[in-house]
């Protein structure tokens, strides 16, 4: 699969932001040269500020890869958010091992004594312990999708590393240190059969882990999903498990461009508060979000928000497939966005 560009996107701020300011602890990027700040992750951005070497701008937890396979950082400058290239950027802060040099400690278990974490070669880490355990090893794909952060503030921290074993199918498992040995924190939902979960670590907010991932089950999205840390023990989805889609195009462009069209009738449940009603053949609609089997979330251009029942229905091969009443998704709507 090819990774989604992001050179055209232009990114739609969905809320004012107050000025940040960078506090002690905080995870900050700082820059290696000058370096300009973009309104969106990409050359062609507008430059709406500017870093200077060995400056630091509080990091807005969000990174996105332009077409090149480059790296942006997300970073807060005064009112809005901004992005800065990793050719001059690197994030540094309390939780994450983001580069191949620098050792880090912390009390992985809870018993008041820190454990050292050193990079292992180029595809791993060690922890080494004060309390005469043998090193103990755990590969990594890149150390900038490694995490150290005790997510439900229990004492105890959790290791997250993320990977890419499949294009852009990241996969994610988590890990606890405990007696010299390392065990897995299991997802109650393992797509592919192991502990962890499809996508990439990307944000820590109120205990809630957020994971981005590419999303094929009705076309091809950038989605994100929220999982909660129960009992320290093992992960549940949070908010129904439910991929919320993201676009990088102000909305009218999205309608214009990458809008379903509603080819039949299609029924839909009302959300917040909007009654119930009916999509007829014409109507423009943005998917926003999908639980994979049984419902779609929309907006329509006239502003409409609801949901869409799914269900499992023979094509015209007879293959079972995901369908809107009888017929199958792509009988039902036309113009959903694939990538490459």
């Amino acid at each position: 699969m090819k990774k989604l560009s992001v050179v055209f996107f232009a990114i739609t701020l969905l809320m004012c932001l107050s000025i940040h300011a960078l506090a002690d602890g905080d995870v900050y990027v700082t820059f290696s040269g000058n370096c300009n700040v973009r309104d969106i992750p990409s050359l062609d951005g507008e430059v709406i500020g500017s870093a200077s070497p060995r400056s630091k701008l509080s990091y807005a937890m969000d990174f996105l890869f332009d077409d090149r396979g480059v790296a942006w950082y997300a970073v807060y400058l005064d009112d809005e958010i901004g992005w800065v290239s990793s050719k001059y950027a690197s994030v540094k802060g309390l939780y994450y091992a983001l580069d191949k040099e620098t050792p880090l400690a912390f009390d992985l278990d809870g018993d008041g004594i820190d454990e050292q974490i050193r990079p292992d070669g180029d595809n791993g880490m060690t922890i080494e312990t004060e309390a005469g355990y043998d090193p103990v090893s755990f590969p990594c794909y890149d150390p900038k999708w490694v995490w150290f952060v005790d997510i439900d503030e229990n004492g105890v921290v959790e290791i997250l590393v993320s990977s890419d074993e499949a294009s852009d199918d990241y996969y994610t498992e988590c890990l606890h240190y405990a007696g010299g040995r390392l065990d897995k924190v299991p997802f109650s939902v393992n797509e592919w059969g192991g502990d962890g979960a499809l996508g990439l670590a990307r944000r820590i907010d109120s205990g809630v882990l957020t994971l981005y991932g590419i999303h094929e089950t009705v076309g091809t999205y950038e989605s994100y999903r929220d999982f909660k840390l129960v009992e320290g023990d093992h992960f549940e989805p949070a908010n129904e498990g439910i991929y919320t889609f993201k676009y990088h195009k102000p909305e009218q462009e999205i309608f214009d461009q990458l809008g379903v069209t509603v080819l039949v009738e299609i029924p839909f449940e009302g959300i917040s508060g909007t009654r119930d009603g009916s999509l007829a053949p014409d109507d423009l609609i943005i998917l926003t979000g999908t639980d994979c089997n049984s419902r779609l979330w929309f907006k329509a251009r006239d502003g409409r928000c609801g949901i869409i029942a799914l269900s499992m229905s023979p094509d015209k091969g007879g293959d079972m497939v995901l369908s809107i009443g009888e017929r199958p998704i792509n009988e039902a709507l036309s113009g959903i966005f694939c990538a490459g």
